[in-house]
């Protein structure tokens, strides 16, 4: 008879909260959806880039009302939109809890705004910012020395010299 014996990490839970409502009102009478977001006694608003008339809106469920069209889209398409960004929102939580990681809002912002709101203008930042942020995060939880941080960086200016504007879609 054999007994193993595993060590289960246990995961702890990120207490965070997302609540979808509007923004005030601007002077052309429309408003924007936004994410309120908190975490550790801190908060942030996430805008979701679509705007719409409060008549739109339905308060209660915090989506779009049945039936309405916003700028040609229809309710369905928009309120898909908000449960993505309400979802990518969880799923980044519980992924820093599943790395055991400190979640930050900032940190939470600039993915949010990296994968929401990049114009295909702004796409080749997307693989030098993930490319800093493997090198920071993989240097603490791989504990590199110093010789290995600076390859890393000295290969990322030279992909950068290379071509300022890579793209994910650009390598193979």
């Amino acid at each position: 008879m054999y007994f193993c014996a595993f060590k289960i990490k246990t995961m702890r839970f990120i207490k965070h909260g997302v609540a979808v409502s509007l923004s005030r009102p601007r002077k052309n009478g429309d408003s924007s959806v936004v994410l309120r977001v908190t975490c550790g006694g801190k908060r942030d608003d996430l805008h979701s880039g679509i705007c719409l008339n409060p008549k739109q809106w339905n308060e209660k469920k915090g989506r779009v009302r049945h039936g309405v069209n916003v700028n040609g889209a229809p309710y369905n398409v928009l309120n898909d939109a908000i449960d993505e960004q309400v979802s990518f929102i969880h799923d980044y939580f519980n992924g820093c809890a599943m790395r055991d990681e400190e979640a930050s809002l900032s940190d939470l912002k600039a993915r949010f705004n990296m994968k929401f709101k990049t114009s295909a203008s702004k796409s080749s930042d997307e693989f030098f910012y993930l490319f800093d942020k493997f090198i920071s995060v993989t240097s603490e939880t791989k504990r590199w020395g110093e010789p290995m941080i600076e390859a890393f960086t000295r290969l990322r200016e030279r992909l950068y010299r290379f071509k300022p504007d890579l793209k994910f879609s650009d390598l193979s």
